[in-house]
């Protein structure tokens, strides 16, 4: 919220005098502030609960040490989700904004190219600084960087023009704009058609309704399955293996879900674990198949 504010802010820096821009500023902050009171009043009606759960929130996304530097993250998300040519011209117009703001004649275009290149440097350079990372975050940049991308295609259609001719200069344009546009929207369809296709999850609450009565508690492993409210009791640790069996047992719980999200990374771990005990139910992806590989174990009523 911080980031967009800014832009506003930036906007009316060339008013006429110091009063106007006060004035101005008055108003992009209080219609900010009165805008996110109206539609969050328990901001304030419950001021404790708000800055505890603000505080909880934000030291987890610090309090974490990714593999590899958040940046890098975020780059390689955009790569998968744009592909490399609209992410190349994203940059390469990216890069024509900043040198429009150096090379502006008059303090108007200088401002109209800076208001666009603002956000989406500030906003990335934002999330580079945080530590939780999801690939969802860069959405409220897409808007821009399909600008961007914009601006890149419409100067490279101006220089083909000027060297290759009119019809060239078109048919090279929607050689580019094809370039760019069909390796995301390829994506887009190929992600909405695997979430379409049945998951190892969707198996896995078939199997627990078919076999396991609603009455019965169970684990659930980093929350792989979130089950519909008044169905199951649920324990949810992030592993099963962090806690004994007897641990389970004095819980009363019946049946132990894990989710390769979780033992992926300590196979020999979840082996020793489970020594012993033979899975009720494995689900793993495959083919058309999305979704973690996951276990279903029945705890026994005493250590094996």
């Amino acid at each position: 919220g911080g980031v967009v504010l800014l832009l506003p802010l930036v906007a009316m820096w060339p008013a006429a005098d110091m009063a106007h821009r006060a004035r101005r500023t008055g108003v992009v902050l209080g219609s900010a502030l009165a805008a996110f009171l109206l539609t969050a009043p328990y901001t304030v009606l419950d001021l404790p609960a708000f800055l505890q759960e603000f505080a909880r929130l934000n030291s987890e996304y610090r309090n974490l040490a990714p593999a590899s530097p958040p940046w890098l993250v975020y780059l390689k998300h955009l790569r998968l989700g744009f592909g490399w040519m609209a992410l190349l011209a994203s940059i390469c117009g990216l890069g024509l904004a900043l040198f429009q703001v150096v090379r502006a004649k008059s303090g108007v275009d200088r401002l109209r190219w800076l208001l666009l290149a603002l956000f989406p440097l500030l906003y990335y350079a934002m999330l580079s600084g945080r530590t939780l990372i999801f690939g969802r975050y860069l959405l409220p940049l897409l808007p821009m960087l399909c600008l961007m991308a914009g601006i890149a295609l419409v100067a490279a259609g101006t220089i083909a023009r000027q060297r290759l001719g009119g019809r060239t200069a078109q048919a090279l344009a929607v050689v580019l704009l094809l370039a760019i546009i069909v390796p995301p929207a390829r994506t887009s369809m190929l992600f909405d058609i695997g979430l379409a296709a049945p998951s190892t999850k969707r198996l896995a609450y078939q199997w627990l309704r078919e076999h396991v009565t609603t009455d019965v508690r169970i684990a659930i492993e980093a929350g792989v399955l979130r089950m519909p409210d008044g169905m199951y009791y649920t324990v949810q640790p992030v592993r099963i293996i962090d806690r004994p069996l007897v641990f389970y047992r004095a819980q009363r719980v019946r049946y132990l879900i894990t989710s390769s999200e979780a033992f992926g990374a300590d196979q020999d771990r979840h082996r020793e674990y489970f020594n012993g005990l033979s899975p009720l139910f494995v689900v793993a992806p495959g083919g058309k198949r999305r979704g973690p590989e996951i276990r279903i174990y029945a705890v026994p009523a005493e250590s094996p």
